[in-house]
C-alpha cells in the first residue's frame, strides 16, 4: 500500500483536531451519562434484565443482556473536514479457542457541538433538543446486541 504525504493545508488543522477531541470527549462523558440512565429503566433482574456500568474513563459502557454481553468504546474519527466521535457498539462471541471476540454491531456518532446520530447513516441531531434521542440510542445498542449472531 502506497502513502502520500499531506499538504499544508491538512497538517495545519492538527491543533483545531485536538480541540475538537477535547470537546467530543465531554459531549461523549454526558451522552454515555444518560445512555446509562436509559439502560437503567430496563429490569434489573440478571436472569432477564439489563445491567450496565460506566467504565472508569466515563467515555466506555459494558452492557449485560439476555442476548449477551456488550460494549461501547468511542473512537475519534476524521473525515478530512470534521472530526466525531463514532461510538462502536461491539458484542462478545466465543471464538473456536474459547476466546472472547468483539465484533461490531452497530454505531452512533457524537460532535463537538453536543449533537448525536443514530447510526453512520442518520442525521445529526441536538442531543438536549431531540425529546427521545437518548431513549432511542439506548434502545438501539439492546436491539443491536440482542439481533446480531456470530459470523
Amino acid at each position: 500500500m502506497k502513502f502520500s504525504a499531506f499538504t499544508d493545508q491538512q497538517l495545519s488543522s492538527v491543533s483545531s483536531m485536538q480541540r475538537a477531541a477535547q470537546q467530543i470527549k465531554i459531549t461523549a462523558v454526558e451522552v454515555m451519562r444518560c445512555i446509562q440512565m436509559e439502560l437503567d429503566r430496563y429490569p434489573k433482574d440478571e436472569q432477564s434484565g439489563i445491567l450496565s456500568a460506566l467504565g472508569d474513563d466515563r467515555v466506555s459502557l459494558k452492557i449485560s443482556t439476555p442476548f449477551g454481553e456488550g460494549r461501547c468504546r468511542l473512537e475519534l474519527i476524521s473525515d478530512g473536514h470534521e472530526v466525531c466521535g463514532r461510538y462502536v457498539v461491539e458484542k462478545a462471541y466465543l471464538s473456536e479457542a474459547d476466546a472472547t471476540v468483539w465484533k461490531a454491531v452497530w454505531a452512533l456518532r457524537v460532535s463537538r457541538r453536543e449533537e448525536v446520530m443514530l447510526g453512520d447513516d442518520g442525521c445529526w441531531q441536538d442531543m438536549y433538543e431531540a425529546a427521545d434521542l437518548l431513549r432511542r440510542a439506548a434502545a438501539s445498542i439492546i436491539y443491536a446486541i440482542a439481533e446480531s449472531t456470530a459470523a
